[in-house]
């Protein structure tokens, strides 16, 4: 069937209910740009193969939007990557009316991680915009699903990366 429109999404076979219900699952960025696996961001995106530890990896997660944003961290331990909060994932419950520049307002924060100081604090107030009981759900590259704490949702997932100065 085709689409009366450009834009237009196809309704042959959905239920009615379920046309205007938002999806609040995202896909991980890096692996659909190729990031995740040295693509350089620009790429056709990652296959399976190229994933160093799919188990590791975030493929699908709770999340406000879409795409999870990020960028991959280095192997450098130093990193600061490694302790950045994906926070689309990790607090996916955006409060009624917020969104802005204040610290109180988790996920509305894109990129925000515990490099900041007045982000760390306030990790007990986010748990409230966790899906899960101060986590959520995060599918890997091998197929399965766990629950994972709010602030261990870092970007080390977007690689699977668990070496020296892993958050995982």
């Amino acid at each position: 069937m085709g689409l009366a429109s450009v834009g237009q999404l196809p309704t042959a076979n959905i239920q009615p209910a379920l046309l205007n219900q938002a999806i609040h699952y995202g896909m991980s960025e890096p692996l659909e740009t190729g990031n995740a696996c040295g693509l350089g961001g620009n790429g056709p995106g990652c296959k399976m193969a190229a994933l160093a530890t799919p188990a590791n990896t975030l493929v699908v997660a709770d999340c406000n939007v879409g795409l999870t944003t990020g960028w991959a961290p280095s192997t450098d331990p130093n990193d600061p990557l490694h302790h950045y909060i994906i926070s689309r994932v990790a607090y996916p419950n955006i409060p009624p009316g917020c969104w802005g520049a204040t610290a109180t307002c988790g996920t509305v924060q894109v990129d925000i991680g515990d490099y900041r100081s007045d982000i760390s604090p306030n990790f007990p107030a986010f748990d409230q915009q966790t899906r899960h009981s101060g986590g959520n759900l995060i599918g890997y590259g091998d197929g399965h699903a766990k629950w994972l704490r709010d602030n261990r949702t870092t970007w080390d997932l977007f690689t699977g990366y668990t070496g020296p100065g892993s958050s995982l």
